[in-house]
């Protein structure tokens, strides 16, 4: 078993991505992923793109309050919206979009904004103005002096969205928390009809679900009904990560689809260089803590969720808006989220010799305690 969880990890990295030295040219390469030194370059020269008025709007201090304040609602949001940009600014974004995202990942983001439209024309359809379903109401939010060596941040977010980049230098890029939406789930009207973004993912959980023995279905499935919503939203506690069936009980068959399902995951959309050497990351998503739990019905078309508990992080799926054909996903890591362990070992290094916690400066806002 322990060789199957060594080609999940070679397969998938961490969505806290590690230190380690450059190499400028294996990186250069097509496709090749890029570290933290290059993410913050490529932020800088995005700045330097916009207008003076966008920049404005879009810079905000790393110790600024809204950095840790994120959501996936429609609401209103600070930062710099597409609709504001002129058309070299538009350029730049999705130019920038296309350095923190590989193909997959960039495609399910213009998806996510492609459903966006798709709401406002079944609201206009049914009556309503639907004016308030806007793909051009997602902001770019900047967050750091970007020239430095200093913590950053970069988030791009809006409804059924948010992506956080957070990179410390010397140690790596977080990308957590992530939250990619879709609804409709498969759309059944119009031009595009069929249209399912994530549905490879659900594909894959309930071929997961299947392929458990029905002892670790017993165990794996924890409630007839489904929640209503993901449980690890912001300002909310970790959901149990001892419940459902334990990864490392699972046969052959049942990890394989495994791994197939992890393969789906927002974890293998990311442009970001994967990490750190095999032994560590065995260490923190290793079997012992890994953990898979369903609630609801397991046909399609029911209302479901599912949970995946791999070391610090958390992936949750919830299916059961608007007849279950409304999808929320969301990975977080308890360890990783905005960075905070390694914010917090940063401070620590930085610190005067018999300076106090909040003497650090620049970093005023402790992450760990949000």
């Amino acid at each position: 078993m322990r060789s199957c969880w060594i080609a999940l990890v070679v397969a998938v990295a961490p969505l806290a991505l590690g230190r380690g030295d450059d190499d400028a040219t294996t990186r250069a390469e097509a496709g090749a992923p890029r570290r933290e030194p290059e993410l913050r370059a490529a932020l800088a020269d995005y700045l330097a793109q916009l207008r003076p008025e966008s920049r404005a709007q879009a810079q905000f201090a790393f110790a600024d309050p809204q950095r840790l304040d994120w959501h996936f609602i429609p609401r209103e949001r600070r930062g710099l919206p597409l609709a504001a940009m002129a058309l070299p600014e538009r350029l730049a974004t999705d130019a920038l979009l296309r350095q923190f995202l590989n193909t997959r990942g960039y495609l399910r983001v213009q998806g996510v904004l492609e459903l966006e439209e798709e709401l406002r024309e079944a609201e206009q359809a049914a009556g309503r103005d639907g004016l308030w379903r806007d793909r051009e109401r997602y902001f770019v939010s900047l967050f750091g002096d970007l020239a430095a060596s200093e913590p950053w941040g970069m988030r791009f977010e809006g409804h059924h969205l948010s992506l956080q980049f957070t990179g410390v230098p010397g140690s790596g890029v977080a990308v957590t928390p992530l939250f990619l939406g879709a609804n409709p789930a498969q759309v059944r009207r119009g031009g595009r009809a069929g249209l399912t973004l994530l549905g490879s993912i659900e594909t894959a959980a309930r071929a997961l679900l299947h392929a458990l023995t029905p002892e670790q279905r017993a165990s794996a499935v924890i409630a007839a009904t489904a929640p209503a919503d993901v449980l690890f939203g912001p300002g909310q506690a970790p959901p149990d990560r001892t419940a459902g069936v334990a990864l490392d009980r699972l046969g052959d068959v049942a990890t394989a689809r495994l791994i197939e399902l992890i393969l789906e995951l927002p974890f293998a959309d990311l442009g970001v260089a994967q990490p750190e050497p095999l032994d560590d990351a065995l260490d923190q998503g290793g079997p012992a803590d890994g953990r898979f739990v369903w609630a609801g019905g397991g046909e399609v078309g029911a209302p479901h969720y599912w949970r995946l508990w791999l070391g610090s992080q958390v992936v949750e799926w919830d299916d059961t808006q608007d007849g279950a054909n409304h999808v929320h996903l969301l990975v977080r890591d308890v360890r990783h989220d905005f960075a905070s362990g390694w914010l917090a070992d940063h401070r620590r290094q930085e610190r005067p010799a018999g300076a106090s916690p909040g003497q650090a400066a620049g970093h005023e806002h402790d992450e760990s305690s949000r």
